[in-house]
């Protein structure tokens, strides 16, 4: 995760900007975890 969104999250002021940086978090994690699911599935 890029630094700027944890930061955003950690010291973010405008509630906005935090809820979209949460958003991101979870989508890269929805990502990764698929990704996981894919290379296990071929045997990696």
């Amino acid at each position: 995760m890029s630094g700027e969104i944890v930061t955003e999250i950690d010291d973010g002021e405008d509630p906005d900007a935090v809820a979209m940086a949460r958003d991101i978090v979870d989508s890269q994690r929805a990502e990764i975890t698929g990704m996981e699911q894919l290379f296990t599935v071929a045997g990696g």
